[in-house]
């Protein structure tokens, strides 16, 4: 899967694998010693931030369950 950018974000191209740390960059969000809630922190936020200016996009041959 990739995100796709619309808006002020339009040229850029997101991969599933970067999306968590580019999101975090453009928050201005350093991973630090983060406690048990981290996996569900991280992925709140990839689907917060990506629910706005962006497009999901699967990749050829991909299935999202």
């Amino acid at each position: 899967m990739e995100y796709i950018g619309l808006g002020p974000e339009r040229g850029n191209l997101v991969t599933e694998e970067t999306a968590l740390s580019y999101a975090m960059e453009r928050c201005g969000i350093t991973k630090g010693e983060f406690g048990p809630d981290w996996p569900e922190f991280s992925k709140m936020l990839v689907d917060w931030f990506y629910s706005g200016n962006w497009l999901k996009e699967e990749l050829p041959g991909e299935t999202i369950a």
